[in-house]
Formats: structure tokens, sequence, C-alpha cells
């Protein structure tokens, strides 16, 4: 009967710590959509409205949240920039519209990229990019004032976290493969010794 149960308690752990491995593992993600505008649109004014949507990302505050966390962080907008940076990128730190104002009548590349806390790039990157031309012409030059970042430190990433968690859970296993092993060859030990005890031995 303890053999039983002690079976029974391994299986349900075991199933536990692989569905959980599974999870972490497979689990979906982090995803970008771009909106608006459209690849190709032609709008007749001197403004563009970003719309996106995000998936399986939590969109935070860097200046509350400077430390990287896997799953969460702010997005960065470059418009018609040849060298994009953590420095020269708008950064955006809710999931509403963006309203990029001021653009030169011509055709424009607008980048969208999903960062962590610390505005380093994800791994790997979730980046989008889309092509549109406005002719409206502006009343003054310039693009939306774009806010500067400290140089970002490079972090493990979202797949050094999971490597971490792997490995804890297969030492978990481990431990309690070994646990039940022993406790079972003991429980073993002990009722072959009480069957070899002979008749005049149990009556001493």
């Amino acid at each position: 009967m303890k053999k039983k149960v002690s079976s029974l308690i391994l299986s349900l752990v075991l199933t536990f710590t692989f569905m959980s491995l599974y999870s972490l593992v497979f689990a979906q993600a982090p995803s970008l959509t771009i909106e608006s505008p459209k690849s190709g649109e032609v709008m007749n004014k001197d403004e563009a409205l970003v719309r996106f949507k995000v998936e399986n990302f939590a969109i935070t505050d860097f200046r509350r949240n400077p430390q990287p966390v896997a799953g969460q962080g702010h997005l960065h907008f470059w418009i018609d920039e040849a060298n994009p940076t953590a420095q020269n990128a708008i950064k955006h730190i809710s999931k509403e519209p963006y309203l990029l104002t001021k653009l030169e009548p011509k055709g424009h590349t607008l980048i969208v990229e999903l960062v962590g806390n610390d505005s380093a790039s994800l791994k790997p990157p979730v980046k989008k990019t889309v092509q549109f031309t406005t002719t409206g012409t502006p009343k003054k030059e310039g693009v939306t004032q774009v806010t500067t970042l400290p140089t970002p430190t490079k972090t493990a990433g979202n797949q050094t976290a999971v490597g971490i968690i792997v490995v804890i859970v297969v030492l978990v296993i481990g431990a309690v493969v070994g646990g039940t092993v022993f406790y079972q060859r003991k429980l073993a030990n002990g009722k072959k010794t009480e069957a070899k005890k002979t008749p005049d031995q149990e009556e001493e």
C-alpha cells in the first residue's frame, strides 16, 4: 500500500513539474503589429497616427521600472532615422496610439520596436517597419520631440532566465526521484528482513 502511495505521489510531482516546465519553455513570445499607417498609404496631411497591437508583453514606464524584467518594457519609434538607436528613439510607455506631427511632404519610414525596461532589444528582437507618404505641408519643421535615455546595459535576455528555470526544475526532479527511489529501496529491504526471520527468532 505504501509503495502504491509513494508511486502515486511521484507521478503527480513529475506531471506538475513537466507541465510547469512546458509552459515556461513554450510560452508565447511577444508580438507586435503596426495597424496604421498602412504600408504604402498616402495621407494628405502632415501627421500620422501610429496604431499598434502588442501581445504577450506588458507595457511599463521605464522611469519607474528601470530594471529589466522578462515580459515587460516599452516601445521605441523611429521616423526616417538612418541609424536607429536607443538614444534617438521616441520612447512610448502606453498601448495608446501615438501621433507623429510636423512631417515633411514625402515618403517616410517608420520603425517600431518592443524593448525591455532598460531599452535593450528583446532576444530575438521584436521590430516592425512600415513605409508611407504624407503630402501636407507642416507649419513648422521637425518631428515630435524625442527624449533621451542613458546607454542601455546588456542583459542576458529572456532565454537566459528560461535556461536558469529549466536547470532548477531539472535539479528538483532529480531530488524528488532520488528521494523516492531511496525510500522505496529502504522499504523493500525492510520487508526482506522481516521475511527472513525464522519462527524461533520471532518467539524470542
